[in-house]
């Protein structure tokens, strides 16, 4: 094996000084993981209104953008990690305390109760899917 061209000096002939030129190449691969990492995603929302004088004189309530469309009301889960969480439950068979103690090692504490109240939660949302594919079949 030929070490690496890098050097400009490298990319001569050594016996009649002419360039080298690109006769091929070889690739190598890694195989990689990345484990799952929990993020914030943080959704601003502005809320707007008369100014301070304006809203002396006239009563107009602030309005404010609708949040965007959440898979469970009142929870913190994305859709994402809701998704995760059920593919490591039940086609990896890994149970809710082994999933909040992997969260508890990155520095995130998820309780299991938690995690179980999304599950039952995405059961629930998923309920008109897996009845809609019970009738098909």
């Amino acid at each position: 094996m030929q070490p690496a061209c890098d050097a400009p000096a490298e990319r001569f002939d050594p016996v009649t000084g002419k360039p080298l030129r690109k006769i091929g190449e070889t690739v190598f691969e890694d195989l990689d993981s990345q484990r799952a990492q929990l993020r914030v995603i943080r959704h601003v929302r502005p809320i707007q209104g008369p100014s301070a004088d304006e809203g002396k004189l006239r009563d107009v309530p602030p309005v404010m953008a609708d949040l965007p469309p959440r898979p469970l009301e009142g929870c913190a889960a994305s859709a994402g990690l809701l998704s995760w969480l059920l593919v490591q439950k039940f086609a990896n068979h890994l149970p809710l305390h082994r999933q909040a103690a992997i969260f508890g090692r990155d520095g995130k504490r998820i309780p299991k109760q938690t995690l179980c109240d999304w599950t039952l939660a995405s059961g629930e949302a998923l309920r008109p899917i897996v009845d809609r594919l019970q009738r098909i079949v």
